[in-house]
């Protein structure tokens, strides 16, 4: 019975780490047996794990005409290749659509947040991925999940210039002292002028040890450039550059 073993096969593909096997061997068992919902599910999410994005769409959108109880989780499967494919108005639509029916769904809200990202519509993003953090709860096994929404609602509202909306969505984080955490407030105060501050948070970062070093180096080094000692900011790249790659010579280069 492939309707009931379909949750069974993907706890055991998902174990073995086997998706681009499902997804090249999938089809034959999809083509005779095209009525299974869970299957045909699995199957997309095969082919979208295995960037086959344009047949993972076709596959969903035939999906959803032809499910005969109720195909929200396909619709959520077709929402995100939707936007995996740059088909941001379609994934906000279906993503909105479905939240009408799960209003507390962390997962669409996440979604939905990020497709508004995408779109450069941050003010909606930023209410999305703060609604995605009341509806994982208060549970602390789920901190670490609604600490990176907030770190991510923050770091957009940085990028839109909204500094005191940022400051203000950091201080809900949960653990302030994680280094991604000090990081972004960091990035918060070079960005807002607050030289002061922004040390204060680089010598944090500094003392979180292991990568966190590389990532201060180079918020130093932006540091440095904004007051004129470029000298100096060469060497923090450059050591940044070491562990974290050429990325941060180009920002390095661009600032």
């Amino acid at each position: 019975d492939l309707e009931r073993t379909s949750d069974w096969i993907r706890r055991l593909v998902d174990q073995e780490d086997v998706w681009e096997m499902l997804a090249d061997r999938g089809g034959a068992v999809f083509e005779s047996h095209p009525e299974v919902a869970g299957f045909r599910a699995l199957y997309c999410e095969a082919l979208l794990r295995a960037d086959r994005n344009a047949e993972a769409i076709e596959q969903l959108e035939r999906a959803v005409a032809l499910a005969d109880g109720d195909p929200a989780e396909l619709q959520f499967f077709l929402s995100t290749a939707y936007g995996s494919t740059g088909r941001l108005a379609d994934a906000a639509e279906l993503s909105t659509a479905l939240l009408e029916r799960f209003p507390e769904h962390a997962g669409l809200l996440n979604l939905l947040g990020e497709t508004h990202a995408l779109r450069g519509q941050v003010v909606e993003a930023v209410v999305s991925l703060l609604q995605a953090v009341d509806a994982f709860g208060t549970d602390l096994a789920a901190r670490d999940r609604r600490d990176g929404l907030r770190l991510r609602a923050a770091s957009l509202l940085i990028g839109d210039d909204r500094f005191d909306d940022a400051r203000t969505v950091l201080g809900t984080v949960e653990a302030p002292d994680d280094p991604q955490a000090i990081e972004v407030r960091a990035v918060l105060e070079l960005r807002a002028g607050n030289d002061k501050a922004a040390r204060r948070a680089i010598r944090e970062l500094r003392e979180a040890w292991g990568t966190s070093i590389a990532v201060a180096d180079m918020l130093e080094g932006e540091a440095l450039v904004r007051s004129g000692r470029d000298a100096k900011a060469r060497e923090s790249f450059e050591r940044s550059a070491e562990v974290l790659g050429s990325q941060v010579l180009a920002r390095g280069a661009e600032l």
